[in-house]
């Protein structure tokens, strides 16, 4: 997984926000079955948050990512990362990877 940081000042406040972003490796991503698709856990204990970020996430890939849910949908976000679950019929993490699939996502926070 690649990051990067970067730090910006927020003028209503004048506080500084951490904005770190990255995605998993297309074709490789460590899916994990469950019942209803598949899930990953993103870990973000990189950016260095101090309190649990903003999370933004969508799933990209090379084939029928439209006809999938959840992408874009961070779950138990904590501030060492977050879990995103993709609800598909019949898709298990081999088909997954084979796809493409992939999540890119995006933190912002202290």
């Amino acid at each position: 997984m690649r990051q990067i940081t970067k730090v910006i000042s927020v003028s209503s406040d004048g506080k500084a926000q951490r904005i770190c972003s990255g995605r998993t490796t297309e074709g490789s991503t460590a899916w994990v079955q469950f019942t209803y698709g598949i899930y990953v856990d993103i870990k973000t204990n990189g950016c260095g948050f101090t309190s649990t970020p903003i999370y933004i996430s969508n799933l990209a890939g090379n084939h029928v990512v439209w006809e999938s849910t959840g992408g874009s949908s961070p779950y138990s976000g904590t501030v060492n990362g977050f879990r995103l679950y993709v609800h598909r019929l019949t898709i298990t993490p081999e088909k997954a990877n084979k796809w493409g699939w992939h999540i890119n996502w995006v933190a912002i926070g202290n």
